[in-house]
């Protein structure tokens, strides 16, 4: 009883630290943000964005000039900073989906992931380093403005030098978790969410201790291989390596949630704010509203996000035969070319964009079939849709594990699925209670919370903006990794047991030799003299008596 009033008092006291703060705005400070120019990075950054304006803070995003994205953004107050980028196919990551399905249907798991990061995302992201980096207009910009802080998307590691340079203090987001740089054990034996069925034996405990590191190795990748085409941005100062500049964060914004994931040991300085892009749901348009609002059976939400959603004619097709199998009305974003030859049932509605946190809030929507992206899967929870998932690249197949074992929903092969799979798969969902008793169970813990996740967020970074960010600190990072194992310690332990024990048994053998006297060993002739003596005796007097 006392713990949770305990926490509860906690939590008032945090709300009341948030509400305090954001009415009364009297800080005003500025911040510029560097998103990775995906959609889904996009959309967490402006969440944060907003949590920020509500706090009274003026916000600037930077952004390449071709992004599509803004305009779904809608955040009142926010503002931007364009940098140019004259090939719009290596700026726009909305045009590659088409690529990005071709890769996953030739190849399959790391060789696919490693396909896509070398020839898909890598290139981008570099190229808009570039492009940002090297836009004099931008960067002089930039540093005439008078920032306060600077929030960084980890996964865009140019974007640390322009803090750098300018030395406007920076913070860290991202939504994934990288053990190295945390500084946090990587051990995965209280971890469930890294585990198949059977978690005892040392192969799979092997397997998902590597699985646990995929990322991050794929992170050093990407330091190695950018770091010397970084090095001469800043000439005049000493050479950082990236890694060392993502560790001088003074704030780490993860967006991992602990309901959806497993919860996970943390520092101070590394704030645990999942679920950015959750909120209430909104009304629909009036197009949409009748449609759910005549869903008599249920309504299927299927989604497959901002660069997955223009997906091979062949998968499509068996989408489209799956959902003539199942009752429920479905509401699917899908870009279809005016020119293509798609026949679709009634009971299906394509749109080329979707409100998904909206439609997800609606009483009818029964099951959210996605490719299991956090962002989704958050807002899922948040609403308490079970789901169904098909995880293409990225975090996207550990996503899915976590929904399986949580018993959020099932997940299927978007290579292997057929169209009576599908539709089954669906049934099972809504008919078997487990998984909409699980996830509205989780649902109402999370909605539970008193402050929201960006709230959250943007408390924790206007609390680095007014009183800094060294108490939250630990020396952690200052430690080699021989002392972050505690390896010294344990060798110490270990040496001076052994020269304890050297000591007594060294100790007990002076003992026995000072002390303790020994037998001396038998004479073996002596013996045998007075063996043969006795019996020389014993002939002579028998003898006599003779």
């Amino acid at each position: 009883m006392a713990g949770k009033i305990a926490d509860t008092l906690s939590a008032l006291i945090l709300v009341s630290a948030i509400m305090s703060t954001s009415n009364n705005m009297v800080s005003g400070d500025k911040v510029i943000m560097f998103p990775v120019q995906l959609p889904n990075h996009l959309y967490e950054a402006g969440a944060v964005a907003e949590g920020l304006i509500n706090m009274g803070h003026e916000v600037w995003m930077v952004l390449n000039e071709n992004v599509k994205t803004v305009r779904q953004i809608k955040i009142t107050g926010l503002k931007y900073l364009f940098f140019k980028s004259p090939d719009k196919e290596m700026t726009d990551f909305e045009h590659f989906d088409k690529t990005s399905f071709e890769l996953y249907l030739k190849y399959r798991g790391d060789s696919f992931l490693l396909r896509m990061q070398e020839n898909m995302i890598q290139p981008r992201v570099r190229y808009n380093c570039m492009q940002m980096l090297y836009d004099k207009h931008l960067t002089d910009r930039i540093g005439n403005m008078s920032f306060d802080l600077a929030i960084v998307d980890a996964l865009q590691l140019c974007s640390y030098l322009i803090p750098v340079k300018y030395k406007i203090p920076y913070v860290s987001m991202t939504d994934m978790f990288f053990t190295w740089t945390f500084r946090m054990h990587p051990v995965v034996s209280f971890q469930p969410c890294y585990f198949d069925e059977d978690t005892n034996t040392v192969a799979t405990r092997v397997k998902q201790f590597i699985r646990a590191d995929t990322h991050e190795n794929i992170l050093w990748d990407i330091i190695h291989t950018e770091e010397v085409r970084y090095s001469f941005y800043i000439p005049k100062r000493r050479f950082i390596s990236l890694f060392d500049l993502m560790q001088k964060s003074k704030l780490w914004i993860l967006n991992i949630n602990q309901y959806l994931d497993c919860p996970r040991p943390s520092i101070p300085h590394v704030i645990y704010a999942g679920g950015l892009t959750t909120k209430p749901a909104r009304p629909l348009s009036r197009e949409l509203r009748e449609f759910a609002d005549g869903a008599e059976h249920g309504l299927v939400v299927v989604s497959f996000g901002s660069v997955l959603s223009n997906m091979p004619y062949r998968i499509r097709i068996k989408f489209i035969k799956a959902f003539t199998m199942i009752r429920q009305r479905v509401v699917w974003r899908l870009d279809i070319a005016a020119d293509e030859p798609l026949e679709l049932p009634e009971n299906v509605k394509t749109v080329k964009w979707l409100p998904q946190n909206d439609l997800l809030g609606h009483n009818n929507t029964k099951v959210f079939i996605n490719h299991c992206g956090n962002n989704g899967q958050s807002e899922a929870l948040y609403h308490g849709v079970p789901m169904i998932g098909f995880p293409i690249f990225g975090d996207q197949q550990y996503n899915a594990d976590r929904m399986v074992m949580k018993e959020f929903g099932l997940k299927m092969d978007m290579k292997e699925f057929q169209p009576e799979d599908l539709a089954h798969t669906i049934r099972e969902i809504i008919d078997n209670p487990t998984y909409e008793h699980a996830i509205d169970r989780m649902s109402k813990i999370f909605r539970s919370e008193p402050v929201q996740p960006r709230a959250k967020a943007a408390y924790w970074i206007d609390h680095v903006m007014k009183y800094g960010g060294d108490h939250l600190q630990t020396s952690i990072h200052d430690l080699t990794l021989s002392q972050f194992f505690m390896l010294d310690i344990l060798a110490l332990m270990v040496a001076a047991v052994l020269v304890v024990a050297l000591m007594i048994l060294e100790a007990a053998s002076f003992v026995k030799r000072k002390y303790i006297s020994e037998p001396p060993e038998p004479d073996f002739e002596e013996i045998q003299k007075r063996r043969m003596s006795r019996r020389l005796s014993q002939i002579e007097e028998n003898k006599k008596r003779w």
